[in-house]
């Protein structure tokens, strides 16, 4: 290679790197408005959190001067706040696997419609998404009440003698959950079925593999990372959920958000509440780490 070739080349590889680092230059600067916002509305709550959870909790919204570990020693050798946090886990894990059951079937077929129902198919599905959770969650009554719809349709067919209690329960704030995120898994799952070519449907139909085999061999492993993505949103969604636990558990229901607001704003129990509010937050990030690990694994 001439000494000419080579100095153009140096001269083009230049100009490259140049414009690769202008181009990063300008994304960093338009980074920085989100990071101030994140860090002044995150971070900076977060450390707060952390700071009053390490100072001994009183009620009246007095806060110890002193720093301690009492709080998380507390919370971590008291069984009741060990199955309050257990008891949200599982009803997250609940609330995530029954959407994923009942959602997987409709987003495959409305992945895969082509006609003119697609379109009022997927209106239906993001409607609720437009109606504030307390409205759909006060629907609920008449219908899981003891003189409900439900109820009286099950005397009616003689199914059962005496009402069910479906409200003011776990039953009652485990449905109303299902119902406010049952959405978000069908949108998760309907993309990602989506993008899987339905030539190898066919040909795994083709090799003579069952329906079956084929939905547990070619889809189920290619929808994998909407069924992980939308697994975590409602997981996350659910262990945090205050409204809904609140109206259909009727508060019988002892979960964590509830826990949190009782302790800051019914007994103004500040260091407490920051306690269970990190706690919840670490084991959430546990979870999330362990399902992302989970996703990433082959099958």
């Amino acid at each position: 290679m001439s000494q000419d070739a080579v100095l153009r080349v140096s001269e083009t590889s230049s100009v490259c790197i140049g414009r690769r680092e202008a181009a990063l230059s300008r994304v960093g600067a338009l980074a920085v408005p989100g990071s101030i916002f994140l860090a002044l509305f995150f971070l900076a709550p977060l450390c707060y959190l952390l700071a009053l959870s390490l100072h001994p909790g009183g009620s009246m919204g007095r806060v110890g001067p002193e720093w301690s570990l009492v709080n998380y020693q507390r919370f971590l050798t008291d069984t009741y706040y060990l199955g309050i946090l257990w008891d949200t886990g599982l009803f997250g894990a609940s609330t995530a696997l029954i959407c994923a059951v009942m959602a997987f079937p409709f987003s495959y077929k409305l992945a895969r419609m082509r006609g003119p129902w697609r379109t009022p198919l997927l209106f239906i599905t993001v409607l609720p998404l437009l109606i504030s959770a307390v409205i759909r969650n006060l629907g609920w009554i008449p219908v899981l009440s003891e003189r409900g719809v439900l109820n009286q349709i099950l005397q009616a067919a003689g199914l059962r003698a005496e009402p069910v209690e479906w409200i003011y329960n776990y039953t009652g704030a485990l449905i109303g959950m299902v119902h406010v995120e049952l959405p978000f898994m069908v949108l998760m799952l309907m993309a990602v079925i989506r993008k899987i070519d339905p030539a190898l449907e066919e040909a795994a139909i083709n090799l003579g593999a069952a329906p079956w085999q084929v939905f547990l061999k070619v889809i189920l492993p290619l929808s994998r990372p909407g069924l992980v993505a939308g697994t975590l949103m409602v997981f996350m969604a659910s262990i945090s959920a205050l409204v809904t636990p609140a109206i259909l558990g009727g508060k019988r229901v002892m979960l964590m958000a509830l826990y949190i607001d009782q302790q800051m704003r019914g007994l103004l129990n500040y260091p407490v509440g920051a306690t269970a509010a990190i706690l919840t937050m670490v084991a959430a990030s546990v979870a999330m780490l362990l399902a992302l690990k989970l996703g990433r694994s082959r099958v």
